[in-house]
């Protein structure tokens, strides 16, 4: 587990469809915003992204986090990509009108990362809209699931090809869900394409003892990664 962030509020999205529960985790001057989703089977109060969120606030990047509609009518997995990319475009839209002198970046952990690489390509494949275009930088992913455990290839990636913006994804060496050589492949195929490494981590980014650093938690590490890529970008 990991300190609870110190400043956070929740925000109930008002629309035709039910709520869109939501928490944004606000630093001093942030440098940017994240728009966070969860993995198909966690929430936005995992123990994961809380941490994964409270690194990346000390790292002075606001997060806003936010449960696609499933989790909220009790689901245990999502129905389809269509469906929690809408979610997910409620969640930028929501983003954009909270705060709205910061850049975006569309992010998440396993499958809210993957839907975020559906929203951007849906946006990079249609007519510029001023204020998206002006304030959605790039996906940032994490533990991006390029293939289904134990099933190696890259099919559910075409969608890529419609990308102008750019894409980072972490993984760990242990991933079950990300074999190297084929994140890899993925990077040469897709050329806004670019992965860090986590050393001996997992899908969850839990390190074996050997890799384990002393000197930060691999969430530090991760946002720290994340903050550099965002400033040179």
């Amino acid at each position: 587990m990991c300190p609870t962030a110190l400043i956070g509020f929740g925000f109930r999205h008002p629309m035709d469809q039910p709520l869109l529960t939501t928490q944004v985790l606000l630093p001093p001057n942030p440098s940017c915003m994240l728009i966070l989703a969860h993995g198909s089977a966690t929430a936005l109060t995992s123990p994961h992204l809380e941490c994964l969120s409270q690194s990346l606030f000390d790292q002075g990047v606001a997060t806003l986090r936010f449960n696609f509609r499933y989790r909220d009518r009790g689901a245990a997995f999502p129905r389809n990509v269509g469906e929690s990319t809408s979610d997910y475009l409620d969640a930028l839209t929501l983003g954009l009108d909270t705060l709205p002198d910061l850049d975006i970046w569309l992010s998440g952990h396993s499958y809210g990362g993957r839907i975020a690489s559906h929203l951007l390509a849906d946006l990079d494949s249609r007519q510029p809209s001023s204020l998206v275009d002006a304030r959605v930088q790039g996906v940032i992913a994490y533990s991006l699931p390029i293939h289904p455990a134990g099933k190696p290839s890259l099919n559910r990636w075409d969608h890529l090809r419609q990308l102008k913006r750019p894409l980072l994804f972490f993984s760990g060496e242990r991933d079950v869900m990300a074999k190297a050589a084929l994140a890899e492949r993925l990077c040469e195929t897709f050329s806004t394409c670019q992965w860090r490494a986590i050393p001996g981590a997992d899908h969850g980014f839990k390190q074996t003892q050997r890799t384990r650093s002393r000197r930060e938690s691999v969430y530090d590490r991760v946002a720290r990664e994340t903050l550099d890529f965002i400033s040179k970008t």
